[in-house]
């Protein structure tokens, strides 16, 4: 399988750095993958590979995170300006100065990535195609939202809890690896963590989460993109002509499931994703549950043949 790895400076001097796998599947159209808060492209593996060997897979390190940098920032420095628009703005940048097979996308957006995918199918300029919209010369074909929110989610993690690590920050030199662990371990159900087979797994999300540059400076930011914008009264404004995944778990701590209840009840196109033969019991890192053929196949069968498809059991 090819992996292409490039970067992209964008019209602030932001760089954007990116890999496109699959690119040998170039007469499909190609699924860009939004991550979430604090995270990297690293994280969304292994369904990037997964996905991959059926079409076209565009990720990237969001502004300020992972390999991709600011203009003329230092990593302890805030973005003030950051906010939903601007980062909807700099996938639509990144496409149109990758061209060709790029301007037409399907788009997966995950938690705060999903919360981005919102404004981006908000932006002012987006009009109905035939199927999709086009946006800035960007036709979206399809779009899918996992495990996301329109605005500040209910979830089970405490901020208080958050104080309490950052509070050792200059006490205990393993603040940062207890923080992590603690953080992760919300990505998924209570008892999801008690099975040992799953244990390799969540070591290795652990040890991805501590080995990738994830500036404090650029969380904050990020997060208070997420409390600058509530899409609550706005979506009904997502034209009917862009068909719309719902993919949310009722175990999700970080983002609870009723947070999706927007979307069905506003969005004309939206749809949930029929878990069949599996159930909706999954957390907040939904394709580390059920294995990662399951989650491609439906999304796979989504992207070819709409929600009727993904009704359809495997």
């Amino acid at each position: 399988m090819t992996v292409k790895k490039g970067t992209q400076s964008l019209p602030d001097g932001t760089t954007i750095r990116y890999e496109i796998h699959g690119s040998e599947h170039s007469s499909t159209v190609p699924i860009v993958l939004i991550n979430g808060w604090t995270s990297t492209k690293e994280d969304f593996q292994p369904l990037t590979t997964e996905l991959a060997k059926k079409r076209t897979v565009l990720v990237y390190d969001r502004r300020g995170i992972g390999e991709s940098r600011l203009a003329n920032r230092k990593d302890d420095e805030e973005e003030p300006d950051h906010t939903l628009d601007l980062e909807a703005n700099d996938v639509l940048d990144l496409l149109k100065a990758l061209g060709g097979q790029f301007l037409k996308v399907n788009i997966l957006g995950w938690s705060m990535g999903g919360h981005i995918l919102q404004a981006l199918m908000l932006l002012p300029e987006a009009k109905p195609q035939k199927e999709g919209i086009e946006i800035k010369g960007i036709h979206v074909q399809k779009a899918i939202l996992a495990s996301t929110m329109p605005k500040v989610p209910k979830g089970d993690l405490k901020q208080s809890d958050l104080q309490h690590f950052l509070s050792q920050a200059g006490t205990n030199p393993k603040w940062k690896d207890e923080l992590t662990e603690f953080l992760m371990s919300y990505q998924y159900d209570e008892n999801w963590m008690k099975q040992s087979e799953n244990k390799s797994t969540f070591e290795e999300r652990v040890k991805v989460s501590l080995t990738t540059r994830r500036p404090q400076s650029i969380i904050g930011s990020q997060m208070l993109a997420i409390q600058g914008r509530d899409t609550r009264e706005e979506l009904h404004k997502i034209s009917e002509s862009l068909p719309v995944l719902i993919i949310h778990g009722k175990l999700d701590r970080m983002v609870k499931y009723s947070e999706s209840d927007y979307f069905t009840k506003s969005i004309k196109s939206a749809k949930r994703l029929d878990m069949q033969p599996k159930t909706d019991q999954f957390g907040h890192f939904w394709f580390d549950y059920f294995g990662k053929e399951f989650w491609a196949n439906k999304i796979e069968d989504y992207l070819q043949n709409g929600h009727s498809s993904a009704k359809a059991k495997l």
